[in-house]
């Protein structure tokens, strides 16, 4: 038996209502991960927060750039995404299971064992986004690298992506 599992939204309560429009109905609305329900966030606030941490992360990055005098490059600029997104957004993780965009859209994430995320899962658990999001959505400028985690998260009992497959987190 694992730690966790996943409950059906009780679809008779205002819990999930807010939810409707962008979830399926036969997705889970909660975990219960080591003995606590969390609530599952939806695709429409894991989307909103990952959009506000991208463009944080491109502000960031922009800023270190000017300010470095170094001009700014799509190659330049994939190479500073990928490592500010692997390191900062990780550390947010590790430390409170928070980033900037999942604290303003109350979203947390969670490791399997209850608990925020170990440094070693907040980064196996980046990985995957940082990579598509220094090598496909940048230079591409198009929304094709975030397919691929919305189709993961609409698909995967847990309503994960594939870092969090990876890391064992939700």
């Amino acid at each position: 038996r694992t730690a966790y599992e996943i409950k059906e939204c009780d679809w008779s309560s205002d819990v999930c209502s807010s939810d409707l429009v962008v979830r399926a109905r036969f997705l889970p609305r909660r975990a219960v991960i080591a003995g606590v329900e969390y609530p599952l966030a939806s695709w429409f606030r894991r989307a909103a927060a990952y959009a506000c941490d991208f463009m944080v992360a491109l502000f960031a990055v922009q800023v270190t750039l000017w300010a470095a005098g170094v001009e700014p490059t799509a190659v330049r600029i994939m190479v500073a995404m990928f490592c500010f997104e692997m390191f900062t957004l990780s550390m947010f993780e590790a430390h409170s299971g928070k980033t900037i965009g999942k604290r303003l859209f109350g979203i947390i994430v969670v490791s399997r064992n209850g608990g925020y995320p170990s440094w070693s899962e907040a980064l196996l658990r980046t990985l995957p986004r940082a990579l598509v999001d220094s090598l496909l959505v940048i230079p591409l400028a198009t929304p094709l690298g975030w397919l691929v985690g919305s189709l993961m998260i609409l698909n995967t009992r847990g309503s994960q992506r594939t870092g969090d497959l990876v890391a064992g987190t939700y």
